[in-house]
């Protein structure tokens, strides 16, 4: 259920849990009130196949048709809504678009959005129900959830990224999100009209070693694309260790750590922790960074720092401020081979 302003100041709402999606006028100064009957937006396609239930699409009797949302970009009303069911990873989200806020709405772009875009393999499935605003600057942004789902079913993560209206072309009019994994400008921010800082995330899956693990929470986990697992140290090591290698030779400047709390769950558990990178004149250990003192609380925690030149991160877990033992999903490291930053005039040799 979401409540859509329109630039004339009338108000909407777009509700239901499985189909059909329903919408309606409110009062606007009093937003309880109904002034119009509730009408049929949308409901359940069984020919759209994104819409059925299911981690492979296989049940096409119904679809969780939920997480509607009006919204309005220049003169095209759009409305959105998620299918599939929250706790499967085939969980996505699909967009209808009309010139009425409660009529005539029709699938004019390929659905769902953003599905098998540059995630690719990516930590996160798909796109679930969210929100879609138009910021300040006239920025398209997209809200949105995707699933995890080992604790228990809707156990979720939320994402953000920058969406655009195809202006011209057969597809005009349609909405164009690609869900991201690698390290993004701001909303309304652009180099060369992208949205990407151009960082790759250099962290080679197949290079790893930990001073422990637990059983079955093997140092591989930390960096094998998925949040539903992770590594662990070992319940007897006092100086828990992680290091992740990337095969070459790469001039890096962030790091994102996706933490997972074991046993009990706490939102506020900082984790304190430092970071050090190979320094490869001098073969050894050098301070990257430092949140040994560190109190608050990340589920994924993103820093950048000053570029350096390095094969190797190391990171070490000091601690927690709720005592709460920490693994980690997914151990990322972004950054550029430095013989491609350097012919771009991004550096000097």
């Amino acid at each position: 259920m979401q409540f859509f302003l329109d630039t004339d100041g009338r108000l909407y709402l777009s509700f239901n849990i499985g189909s059909p999606i329903q919408g309606a006028e409110l009062d606007p100064n009093n937003p309880r009130q109904l002034i119009t009957n509730p009408v049929t937006l949308v409901e359940f396609d069984p020919l759209q196949e994104w819409q059925h239930v299911g981690d492979n699409k296989a049940d096409y009797t119904h679809g969780w048709t939920e997480g509607s949302q009006i919204f309005k970009v220049g003169d095209t009303y759009y409305l959105s809504f998620a299918s599939g069911g929250t706790e499967y990873t085939s969980y996505q989200t699909g967009i209808m678009s009309s010139d009425s806020p409660l009529s005539g709405y029709k699938f004019t772009q390929r659905n769902p959005i953003g599905h098998g875009a540059d995630w690719g393999p990516g930590q996160g499935p798909n796109a679930g129900h969210g929100s879609f605003l138009v910021d300040d600057n006239g920025t398209l942004v997209f809200f949105y959830t995707y699933v995890i789902g080992y604790e228990e079913f809707f156990e979720r993560r939320l994402g953000m990224d920058v969406c655009n209206v195809i202006p011209a072309g057969p597809q005009k009019g349609a909405i164009d999100c690609e869900l991201s994994n690698t390290p993004q400008l701001a909303p309304g921010k652009e180099i060369s009209g992208r949205h990407d800082v151009g960082l790759y995330n250099v962290a080679n899956s197949q290079l790893y070693w930990a001073s422990s693990y637990a059983p079955g929470r093997t140092p591989y986990y930390a960096g094998d694309r998925t949040l539903a697992t992770w590594w662990e140290p070992a319940d007897g090591d006092t100086n828990p260790r992680y290091i992740r290698g990337f095969g070459s030779v790469f001039d890096i400047s962030a790091v994102q750590i996706n933490w997972k709390e074991l046993g009990t769950f706490t939102k506020d558990n900082a984790v304190q922790y430092t970071l050090e990178y190979k320094d490869i004149p001098s073969n050894t250990w050098q301070p990257l960074v430092d949140r040994s003192t560190n109190t608050t609380p990340y589920t994924a925690e993103y820093v950048t720092f000053d570029t350096v030149r390095t094969y190797a991160v190391r990171l070490t877990i000091l601690g927690t401020t709720e005592n709460v033992k920490v693994g980690i999903h997914e151990f990322n490291v972004y950054g550029e081979n430095y013989n491609l930053a350097a012919s771009k005039g991004m550096i000097t040799q």
